[in-house]
C-alpha cells in the first residue's frame, strides 16, 4: 500500500494528482501545517519535516517532483510517463524538475516573507523581487504551450501536473492576474465549475471514461479537503487549461474546508480581543479555545501565530472544526499584548469581561450553544469565569483539560469555588501528566468539587508520546499523539444529548 502524507495546498497536491490519475490504493495521511512543529511525530518518518513523503514498504521519496516521474515510470501503460527512447524525454524531465526548482522555488520565499515570518521580519523587496522571478520563469511555460495543448510529448503527463500545481500556487497566491493570457478566463472557469458525479467514492476499480483525469484531479481533492484541479477542454492553449486548474482552487477550497478568519470583537472600553475563528457548514455547536501558559498567541492579521502555535489546543484547532464546531481560539487582549500577557490576569473582572463578549458573540453568530475549553493555565480562565458568569452569560458548558490542580502563583482551578458552576463539565487528564501543578492523583478533590453542575465527567487518557518539559505541549501534559482521540472524545460529548 502506498500512504502519502499530505497538507492543505502543500507541494503533496503532486503526487495526490497522481495517485488518483493512476487509480492506485493510497492511503492519505492528512497533517497540519506545518508539521515539523505541528506534528512532532512526523519527525520520525521525515527527519527534513517537510511534505510529502511517499513510502510504500521500505521505498520512501520527499520530492513532489520525483513522485511524479517514479509512478509514472512504475504504470507506464497509464500514459503518463515519457519513454527515455522518445524524443521527447529530455523536455519531460526539464519540465518535472522546472516545476518547482524554477516555478515553485519562488514563490516559496514570496509565500514564506510575504505571509509566514512575524511582521517585524517580512521582506517586501524580497516578496516583490521573487514574484517577478516567478513570472519571468513562467514565459518558458508560455512558450512551449502557445503551439500545443500539453506541455510536451503531445499529451498529459505527469509534466502537467507538476507544473499545474506551480500554478494552483501561484493562484493562492494571489500571482494568476499576472499571468501573461487572459487573466479574465479565471473568473469565468470558476463562476462554471461544479462537482463530478460521484465524487464522494473511493478511487478504486473507478473506470476510465471521457472525463479521465480531471474528474479523479477534483475527487482527490475533496477528499483530502485541498484545492483542487480541473480541466478546459477546448481551451486554445494548455497554459490557459492551466490557469482553469488554478482558478477553480479556490472554489472548491470552500466546499472542501473552511477557512480561518481573524476577528478583532470590542470588548471593553477601548480593548478588543483578537480570535481566529474556523466556521463549518451547518455548526452544531462553538468551542472558545483558551490556551495555556501566558496566553499571549499575539495572532497575525493573516491568521498565524507569533507563539504558542504547538498548545495542544491551538494545534487541534482544525480538529474541532472537523467536527463540526465553530472554533473560536483566543489571543491575549489589545491591552495585554505585551509580557506578562494573561499571567496574574487570568481571575480578573476584566479577563471574565472579554470572555463574556466573546462567549455572546459567538453565540449570536453561530447560533448554538458555546463551550468554555481551556488547556492547562487556560483551564484557570475557563473555570473562573464559569464560576462568575451566570444564566445567559454563563456558557452552555465547559471542558477543562490537563487543569491546573495546585499553583503557587495563581490560584489553582481546585481552590475556585466550583460549586457555583452550574452548566456541564467535561475533564480530561492524562493519566501520566508529570506536571508538578497538574498530579493526576489530585483530579478527584476537583470532581467532588462539581457539585452543581447539570452534568460532570472525567476522561482519562493514557499514552501517546511524551517529549520534552513535562508543563510543556508536546509531554503528555499536552496529549502529545493522542490530539484525534482526545478531540474526539470532546466533541461527542458536547454534543452528547
Amino acid at each position: 500500500m502506498l500512504h502519502l502524507h499530505h497538507c492543505v495546498s502543500a507541494r503533496s497536491f503532486r503526487p495526490l494528482w497522481m495517485l488518483e490519475e493512476l487509480q492506485l490504493p493510497y492511503q492519505l495521511h492528512m497533517l497540519p501545517f506545518p508539521p515539523r512543529a505541528l506534528a512532532r511525530s512526523f519527525l520520525e518518518l521525515n527527519p527534513l519535516g517537510t511534505v510529502p513523503p511517499l513510502t510504500q514498504g521500505d521505498m520512501r521519496l520527499t520530492e513532489s517532483a520525483a513522485m511524479c516521474q517514479y509512478l509514472a515510470a512504475t504504470h507506464p501503460d497509464a500514459g503518463l510517463d515519457v519513454a527515455p527512447t522518445h524524443p521527447a524525454y529530455g523536455a519531460y524531465l526539464n519540465w518535472l524538475h522546472m516545476s518547482d526548482a524554477t516555478l515553485t522555488f519562488p514563490q516559496t520565499l514570496v509565500l514564506r516573507y510575504g505571509r509566514f515570518e512575524p511582521t517585524e521580519r517580512q521582506q517586501p523587496q524580497v516578496v516583490q523581487d521573487y514574484t517577478r522571478w516567478f513570472l519571468a520563469r513562467l514565459r518558458a511555460v508560455e512558450a512551449a504551450v502557445a503551439q500545443s495543448e500539453y506541455l510536451c510529448a503531445g499529451r498529459f503527463t505527469a509534466a502537467d501536473v507538476a507544473v499545474g500545481y506551480a500554478l494552483l500556487l501561484a493562484q493562492h497566491l494571489g500571482l494568476a492576474a499576472q499571468f501573461g493570457p487572459d487573466p479574465s478566463l479565471l473568473a469565468a472557469v470558476a463562476g462554471t465549475a461544479r462537482l463530478p458525479a460521484g465524487h464522494g467514492g473511493t478511487n478504486a476499480g473507478r473506470r476510465r471514461t471521457g472525463r479521465t483525469h480531471h474528474a479523479r484531479a477534483r475527487h482527490a481533492a475533496l477528499k483530502a479537503c485541498t484545492l483542487a484541479p480541473q480541466p478546459l477542454h477546448g481551451a486554445p492553449s494548455m497554459f490557459k487549461r492551466l490557469i482553469g486548474i488554478a482558478a477553480l482552487a479556490l472554489s472548491f477550497t470552500a466546499l472542501a474546508q473552511p477557512q480561518p478568519t481573524v476577528v478583532d470583537l470590542p470588548t471593553r472600553p477601548g480593548v478588543t480581543q483578537r480570535m481566529l475563528v474556523i466556521t463549518p457548514p451547518e455548526p452544531k455547536a462553538a468551542v472558545v479555545l483558551l490556551a495555556g501558559g501566558h496566553g499571549g498567541l499575539q495572532i497575525f492579521p493573516n491568521g498565524s501565530f507569533k507563539w504558542g502555535e504547538g498548545n495542544f489546543l491551538v494545534r487541534s484547532r482544525q480538529l474541532f472544526a472537523d467536527k463540526g464546531l465553530m472554533t473560536v481560539v483566543v489571543d491575549a487582549p489589545s491591552d495585554r499584548q505585551r509580557a506578562p500577557f494573561l499571567n496574574g490576569f487570568r481571575q480578573t473582572a476584566e479577563h471574565v469581561a472579554d470572555l463574556q463578549a466573546t462567549i455572546a458573540w459567538a453565540r449570536a453568530t453561530a447560533k448554538v450553544p458555546v463551550w468554555l475549553v481551556g488547556t492547562s493555565r487556560g483551564t484557570q480562565s475557563a473555570a473562573y469565569a464559569a464560576t462568575v458568569l451566570q444564566g445567559a452569560d454563563a456558557p452552555d458548558g465547559v471542558v477543562l483539560t490537563a487543569s491546573i490542580l495546585s499553583d503557587d502563583k495563581q490560584r489553582p482551578v481546585t481552590a475556585m469555588p466550583l460549586e457555583k458552576v452550574q452548566v456541564p463539565v467535561l475533564v480530561v487528564h492524562h493519566q501520566q501528566d508529570g506536571c508538578a501543578y497538574c498530579a493526576y492523583t489530585d483530579i478527584p478533590s476537583l470532581m467532588a468539587k462539581l457539585t452543581h453542575a447539570r452534568r460532570s465527567h472525567l476522561i482519562t487518557a493514557t499514552g501517546g508520546k511524551n517529549q520534552g518539559d513535562a508543563c510543556a505541549a508536546f509531554a503528555h501534559h499536552g496529549f502529545n499523539g493522542l490530539e484525534t482521540d482526545v478531540v474526539g472524545q470532546i466533541a461527542d460529548w458536547i454534543l452528547a444529548p
